[in-house]
């Protein structure tokens, strides 16, 4: 008595099955590659326009910035300029401390308008603030561009 385990049925031959199973690796492969490709590609490259957006003071009328240092905080009206701005990154330097912090708009600053910084920083702690830097911001705060190649510097901060 013969005992067969398959009984009549045959199996796919082992080069076909890795035939298929490297048709199907290669099928997946194209498909992640795909996805990827489209996520790299939807990331906006900000180098263009960095070179051609700066931000200003608000200037009042007799021709004084609007940057003034409180007991906890530093505060700065924005102007922006040739492209829309959705954030910036302030250095501060102070006899004491310095900070770099960076702050994004809740709504973009857009070509002309004006926005409000308000950013905490103890001058009992810190001393007095002796200069402020300013980089535009471009993108949201997931992929930041910093466009340093238009920094804003004050060095005559007075107090609120």
């Amino acid at each position: 008595m013969t005992n067969n385990i398959s009984g009549n049925k045959r199996g796919i031959s082992p080069l076909i099955a890795t035939v298929l199973l490297i048709a199907f690796a290669v099928a997946l492969g194209t498909v992640v590659m795909n996805i990827g490709a489209g996520t790299i590609n939807s990331v906006p490259n900000y180098t263009a326009k960095c070179e051609e957006t700066f931000v200003d003071f608000f200037v009042f009328p007799d021709s004084t910035p609007d940057v003034c240092q409180a007991e906890e905080e530093v505060r700065m009206t924005i102007k922006s300029f040739n492209s829309k701005v959705d954030g910036v990154k302030v250095n501060i330097n102070a006899e004491i401390g310095a900070d770099s912090i960076d702050k994004f708009f809740e709504k973009p600053l857009k070509d002309g308008s004006a926005g409000k910084v308000i950013l905490p920083f103890s001058r009992q702690k810190n001393g007095k603030v002796t200069a402020v830097e300013i980089i535009p911001i471009l993108g949201n705060e997931k992929s930041p561009a910093y466009c340093q190649s238009n920094p804003l510097a004050i060095s005559d901060i007075k107090v609120c």
